[in-house]
C-alpha cells in the first residue's frame, strides 16, 4: 500500500499550488488595492505566506506577455520564485522568447506556455515551435487549450525538436 502524504506535506503542496496560480505582474498595469498582493508575486508578499520555503517544492509564477516589465523580474537568487511560466499567444512568441531568455539569464527555470492553441493552425503552432527551438533557452514548452475546444482526434504526437 502506498504511503499517504503527511499533513505537513499536504499543507506545503496546497501552498505551492496556490503560489503556482499567481502572476508576476508589473504594478504599473494593475492596482494592488483592486487585485491584491499575489497578483504581483512580490518577494515580501510571498515570504508572508511561504516563509523561506524550506521545502523541496518549487514556487512558480506566470508572466503574461504585455503585463510584466523586465525590471519586475529580480535575479532568482534574490527571490522565492523558482520557475517562471511565460504565457503568450502565437503572435507574441518573439516577445515570449525574449522574456524567457531574460529569465533564464537571471537564474530561473523557465517555460513558455502557448495559449489558446485551438485558435491556431498546425502551421502556426509549428512556426512557434521552430522559433523556440532556434532562439530560446527555456527549459519547457507547452501548449494550452485555453478554451477547451480541442478534441482527441485533433491531437497528434509531438515532433522532435532539437536544441
Amino acid at each position: 500500500m502506498e504511503a499517504r502524504p503527511s499533513r505537513e506535506h499536504a499543507a506545503d503542496l496546497a501552498i505551492c499550488i496556490m503560489c503556482a496560480a499567481r502572476y508576476l505582474t508589473s504594478e504599473s498595469y494593475f492596482k494592488r488595492s483592486e487585485v491584491g498582493p499575489m497578483r504581483f508575486c512580490g518577494d515580501d508578499d510571498l515570504r508572508k505566506v511561504m516563509g523561506n520555503n524550506d521545502t523541496k517544492l518549487k514556487i512558480a509564477a506566470m508572466a503574461d506577455i504585455g503585463r510584466v516589465d523586465d525590471q519586475d523580474i529580480p535575479p532568482a537568487k534574490d527571490c522565492l520564485i523558482d520557475l517562471i511560466r511565460v504565457a503568450c499567444y502565437d503572435y507574441q512568441i518573439d516577445e515570449a522568447i525574449r522574456l524567457a531568455n531574460l529569465c533564464v539569464a537571471r537564474g530561473y527555470e523557465v517555460s513558455i506556455n502557448l495559449m489558446a492553441v485551438a485558435k491556431n493552425t498546425i502551421e502556426q503552432i509549428d512556426a512557434c515551435l521552430d522559433k523556440v527551438a532556434e532562439q530560446c533557452n527555456c527549459h519547457y514548452f507547452y501548449i494550452a487549450d485555453s478554451f477547451g475546444s480541442i478534441y482527441g482526434e485533433q491531437a497528434r504526437p509531438p515532433r522532435a525538436i532539437q536544441h
